[in-house]
């Protein structure tokens, strides 16, 4: 059968939940401690994370502006190719004017060579007029 709890154990069983009690009214002040630590380090880390959000945004308008000069760039890029073509064709008309030129300077140098001709007949012809008239 079950025994019924003396005078003795109630003081006991008071004692201990007074001790037990104590125990519990003294880790309240260091409770509240840790509390206000932790309350200060959310603070922190609160101010933390707003300027990592702050330099993810700087991070995506760095982004942005790096995304536009690569795309500038490309255009660059094509632009100079159609530069490069268009030059190479004025090279190849370059080409041909000088091939033209060339042969200008030949036909001139005919021509010239022509015109000489025609001086020193002329020049035969008036000796030859000379002479028909001393002839004469």
């Amino acid at each position: 059968m079950p025994s019924v709890p003396g005078p003795a154990d109630v003081v006991a069983l008071v004692g201990g939940v007074r001790d037990g009690l104590g125990d519990a009214l003294a880790l309240v002040p260091r409770a509240a401690a840790v509390l206000g630590e932790l309350e200060g380090l959310l603070g922190r880390v609160s101010g933390a994370v707003d300027r990592v959000e702050a330099l993810l945004d700087r991070a995506d308008g760095a982004i942005t502006r790096l995304d536009a000069t690569r795309a500038t760039a490309d255009e660059a890029i094509a632009g100079i190719g159609e530069t490069r073509r268009n030059a190479d064709e004025a090279i190849a008309g370059i080409g041909a004017t000088r091939q033209r030129a060339e042969q200008a300077i030949t036909d001139m140098g005919a021509t010239r060579q022509r015109a000489d001709d025609a001086i020193t007949d002329m020049g035969t012809t008036r000796q030859r007029a000379e002479q028909a008239v001393t002839d004469m």
